[in-house]
């Protein structure tokens, strides 16, 4: 009011000016890292908590989405990138251009277009690309901490003065609740406690970036093991390709049962073969996607040993008239060949790999969703398969005990869960 008085023009630069004047701007730049922070957080998030965040009161916008929301996804679009760094680099100038009112007011700017332009421009293009948001967490994160500590901002905090002031003091504590409050809600007490801890000392940006970071670390860590099988196998197939057909004694001795001789009688030494022996789905996949580590004899090519693995898992556990459950089975070329193989009533094979469910050709009683091992009592009736099979994936799993429980927790009396390596 007594601003608006004096007849002085650049009320909203001046109201920044006043918390970012030393030594207030401690403070008001851990809040507006945050803010940088949260920004990618809430990228799924209406436009409308965006725009009341950063033109109202960011605190009472984000505590309304956080309890709401759905944890947001890992993929981000690639404009998010480029403007959360150059929201640090305004930041970083507002208290550098204090003595000169035109330069503030232009990084002023600069801070409120970065922090807004990425969701207008997802709106105005949604197809952008998008990136992994776990990379970018931990990076905002790291930027966070490295640049507080440089420039010293996490020393004593100054007791508000103005209205201004006060109002960034109790943004920055409700910010900092909200963090506290996403940590709990996700790892509980342990975890609360920890971020709250820690908020003093790195900063609640930096606390939030790396709760981020590492709640999609697990599956930025699973597609990155998936790309590097894909190539292995790859490489693997081009290096050593199948060869003509042996007998099914010389390729591999029979370890008794006539489901293993039948299966062993359908290793072939091509991929149009292989495809051939795997029934009608040999149209619409022609091209072999094993990839796993394989079962070697002297002149096995390398999708021959992938089939012999899958022989050997296979005929230990599986007859027909099951209704088996493949976690992890990569692009899906075990499920054709456990059906075709041993005939069982269904399969459905579950993977985290996206693609692989896009690109699977699904068959009578055979498909593939795109589903983590963790949603197996959640996504799936009680008792539903009788089979549940993991060819050559738990190492990967964060956590095998769950997985186990879970698998025995959903079959039915007598039901049989089986994993080969």
């Amino acid at each position: 009011m007594d601003y608006e008085q004096s007849g002085q023009d650049g009320l909203f630069d001046a109201a920044y000016s006043d918390v970012v004047q030393p030594p207030h701007y401690r403070l008001s730049s851990q809040l507006l890292t945050w803010v940088v922070v949260a920004v990618v957080w809430a990228h799924e998030a209406a436009v409308a908590y965006l725009l009341f965040g950063v033109l109202g009161a960011m605190s009472a916008a984000f505590v309304t989405w956080v309890p709401l929301q759905q944890p947001s996804g890992r993929k981000v679009p690639i404009a998010y990138v480029a403007c959360s760094f150059v929201s640090l680099l305004a930041i970083h100038q507002l208290q550098a251009m204090l003595d000169s009112p035109a330069a503030f007011g232009l990084w002023l700017k600069v801070l409120h277009v970065s922090l807004v332009l990425p969701k207008i421009a997802y709106m105005v293009m949604p197809t952008q690309c998008r990136v992994d948001a776990t990379p970018l967490y931990a990076a905002l994160g790291i930027a966070i901490v490295a640049w507080h500590f440089y420039l010293g901002t996490l020393q004593a905090y100054a007791w508000p003065q103005t209205a201004c002031q006060l109002s960034i003091n109790c943004d920055m504590v409700l910010c900092s609740l909200i963090t506290v409050y996403a940590v709990g809600k996700r790892f509980g007490l342990p975890g609360a406690a920890l971020a709250a801890a820690a908020i003093p000392i790195i900063s609640p940006g930096a606390v939030l970036a790396f709760y981020l970071a590492r709640v999609h670390l697990p599956a930025s860590h699973a597609e990155a093991v998936t790309r590097f099988q894909v190539w292995a196998s790859q490489r693997k197939r081009i290096s050593t390709p199948s060869r003509r057909p042996r007998s099914a004694a010389t390729e591999c001795p029979s370890t008794g049962g006539p489901e293993m001789n039948r299966g062993l009688a359908s290793l072939t030494p091509t991929v149009a073969s292989m495809a051939a022996a795997q029934g009608t789905h040999s149209e619409q996949q022609p091209q072999s996607t094993w990839m796993n580590l394989g079962l070697w004899t002297d002149g096995s090519g390398y999708d021959e040993a992938c089939q012999r693995l899958a022989m050997r898992l296979g005929s230990s556990i599986l007859a027909p008239g099951d209704a088996v459950l493949a976690c992890g089975c990569g692009y899906g070329d075990e499920l054709h060949y456990f059906k075709d193989t041993f005939g069982v009533r269904h399969i459905t094979g579950i993977d985290v790999n996206a693609d692989a469910a896009v690109q699977f050709s699904p068959q009578h009683n055979v498909r593939l969703l795109h589903l983590s091992t963790d949603a197996i009592s959640s996504k799936f009736p009680q008792e539903f398969f009788n089979k549940i099979i993991s060819l050559d994936n738990v190492y990967h799993y964060a956590d095998k005990e769950v997985f186990f429980r879970s698998a025995a927790a959903h079959l039915p009396f007598l039901g049989k869960a089986r994993n080969l390596l």
